[in-house]
Formats: C-alpha cells, sequence, structure tokens
C-alpha cells in the first residue's frame, strides 16, 4: 500500500487550512459559550425583574405570565429558572409568544432583536394591558420599551424607561432603578 506524497507547499498550505478550521471551532465554541451566558444571564435579570415589580390590582391572577418572542433558548433557560419556584405566593408561566395569546394575561413580554420589527406593533397595546416590555434593541427603551438590554464593556446591563413604567401602570422596585441605566 502507498500512500500519497505531498509536496513541501502543499503540505504547508494543508497546515495552514487545517489551523484555520481549528480556529474557526475554537472561536465558535466560546461564541457559544458566551452566548449561552449571556442567555443565562438575561434569563435570571428578567426572574429578578419578576420579584421585583408590582402590578395593578386588576392584572392580578394565581400566575404570572412571562411571554417570550423569537429566543427559544431564552424560553428554556426561564422555565428552568423557574420551574417549581413562585413570586408572591403566585406560580410562574413562561410560554412562547403567540399571536392568538391574549396580551391581557401577560405580564411580561420579552422581544428579542431577531422580532424587534414588532415592537411598535405591540407597544401601546402592550402598554395599556400592563404588560412589562423587555426588548434587547438599540434604541428600544427611548422607543417606549420598559427594559432594554444592552451590551456594555462586555457585560450585560439594562436600560429602563420609567415613563413606561408608569403607562403601564408598575411599580418598579428602587433597587431594580439603581442598577439601570434610566431614561425617559
Amino acid at each position: 500500500m502507498s500512500y500519497p506524497k505531498f509536496k513541501f507547499k502543499e503540505s504547508r498550505e494543508i497546515h495552514t487550512i487545517m489551523r484555520r478550521i481549528l480556529f474557526i471551532i475554537v472561536f465558535l465554541s466560546l461564541s457559544q459559550a458566551t452566548f449561552g451566558q449571556i442567555t443565562k444571564y438575561k434569563g435570571l435579570f428578567i426572574f429578578k425583574f419578576l420579584q421585583s415589580m408590582e402590578w395593578p390590582q386588576s392584572k392580578s391572577s394565581e400566575v404570572y405570565v412571562v411571554s417570550i418572542m423569537g429566543d427559544p433558548a431564552l424560553l428554556s433557560q426561564l422555565k428552568n429558572i423557574t420551574a417549581e419556584r413562585q413570586v408572591n405566593g403566585r406560580s410562574i408561566k413562561i410560554l412562547p409568544y403567540s399571536k392568538n395569546q391574549s396580551l391581557q394575561d401577560i405580564n411580561i413580554l420579552f422581544i428579542s432583536k431577531n422580532k424587534a420589527k414588532n415592537f411598535e406593533a405591540l407597544k401601546d397595546e402592550a402598554l395599556t394591558n400592563s404588560i412589562v416590555l423587555i426588548t434587547e434593541s438599540d434604541g428600544l427603551a427611548e422607543a417606549g420599551a420598559s427594559i432594554n438590554f444592552k451590551m456594555l464593556d462586555e457585560r450585560l446591563n439594562f436600560d429602563l424607561n420609567q415613563t413606561s413604567f408608569k403607562k403601564a401602570n408598575v411599580v418598579v422596585s428602587e433597587a431594580i432603578k439603581k442598577l439601570a441605566t434610566l431614561v425617559e
């Protein structure tokens, strides 16, 4: 059995190609790990927000409903975080957003970056129904989202629009306000 013989130049090219492939694999692995961590932190923040907000009496029910639009990884993460947990004696239901879903039943609606085009269509109805809108696209806190996630110095942060909370008739704790960049 004979093995193919490579010329030195071809061998160097193959070596270079293999290094590039290895670099891409390592980079994608690190990116995925970082992405997973960010998703985990978003889920933890949303759970903390739920614990730190007070909805009007007209919005009270036995269940807090958090609806996630366009981010299955966050949906899964939030389901894991909230499993078997309660907030203020109320159970928590995490659902994917559906156009057939009544906005009246939702407490928090998260709109992912890839679904940001739906923000304007939902904003007014959401605030009228005392829904806290959480987004992750630049400028949406100033446009009326209650909270907007952002990366700042490679860390997950968020803007908080106090006017949106007033319009939604939802009270947010001072502790959450202190963690946020406040916008109007």
